[in-house]
């Protein structure tokens, strides 16, 4: 998942500076990221579950 390590990255970044803003930006990433990740594992699950191919390759 490039997003999510993209997101991580980010996180990582932000984690070294203390502002409240960055506090905000930080809680809204892993909303994000925790969004990313649950959709894509239940994609896979539906895919696997149903057999048929929502994205070649899979």
């Amino acid at each position: 998942m490039v997003i999510a390590d993209l997101i991580s990255n980010l996180m990582e970044d932000l984690e070294g500076l203390n502002s409240p803003y960055n506090m905000i930006i930080y809680i809204i990433l892993i909303q994000v990221k925790v969004r990313i990740v649950l959709s894509s594992f239940l994609i896979r699950a539906l895919h696997g579950l149903f057999n048929f191919s929502l994205t070649p390759g899979w």
